[in-house]
């Protein structure tokens, strides 16, 4: 848990599937633990990187936010997780069970973006007290149906039974706040938080996001 918070952000999603059983585990979670730990040592060298050239994008804070779909197996619930860079560094991250059962792909994208706008919150008035600047963050997002109702304003019946509670993403995107924007299902950092990915696909993340044996 120190590591997945404190730098090794490609561990974030084990550990948090990991914590659920940290009362009761049984054979095949202390496997699976072994497996993190086993990682960790192959990888000791790797590091975050903070790079000494401003970022290329628009803003100096960008988001990524992704959600996968009743992953849980037990009681169906999906994973969410966003990743905040500054200047190209990742400063934020989180990997979270949702608190409810999404009902479609669509609501458990946009749960994940109404969590990623919260933060995106804290991380507008941090920028603030450091810089005395204000930021609109670009917020980037793989889900087309998320994108349409956030721009457009209109529940659908679809979208319609969604807590009111959720829908900030909406309107901060209306009062100009943030900026959410598509983004590749293949370039969306946010992946690393929400799934379990392949060695390659694992591994280019990973340097997507800062994430260097060496610098």
């Amino acid at each position: 848990m120190y590591a997945a918070i404190g730098t090794r952000l490609d561990i974030a999603l084990a550990v948090a599937a990991l914590r659920r059983y940290n009362m009761k585990p049984y054979r095949v979670h202390l496997t699976a633990a072994k497996r993190v730990l086993r990682y960790l040592k192959a990888t000791a060298d790797v590091k975050l990187v903070f790079p000494s050239t401003t970022s290329t994008e628009a803003s100096p804070l960008v988001g990524y936010t992704d959600s996968d779909y009743a992953g849980g197996r037990a009681d169906r619930k999906s994973q969410g997780g966003h990743i905040f860079k500054v200047y190209g560094a990742p400063i934020s991250w989180l990997s979270r069970k949702q608190g409810l059962v999404a009902f479609s792909t669509t609501e458990a994208e946009y749960i994940a973006c109404s969590d990623a706008t919260r933060e995106a919150e804290w991380q507008i008035r941090l920028h603030m007290d450091v810089t005395g600047e204000t930021v609109v963050p670009t917020i980037y997002c793989d889900s087309n149906g998320v994108l349409k109702t956030i721009y457009s304003a209109v529940s659908s019946p679809k979208t319609k039974h969604i807590n009111i509670r959720y829908h900030i993403s909406r309107d901060w995107q209306e009062r100009r706040i943030v900026n959410f924007t598509d983004i590749s299902t293949d370039d969306n950092l946010a992946d690393i938080m929400t799934k379990a990915l392949g060695p390659e696909k694992h591994q280019h993340f990973a340097t997507s996001i800062s994430l260097r044996s060496k610098l």
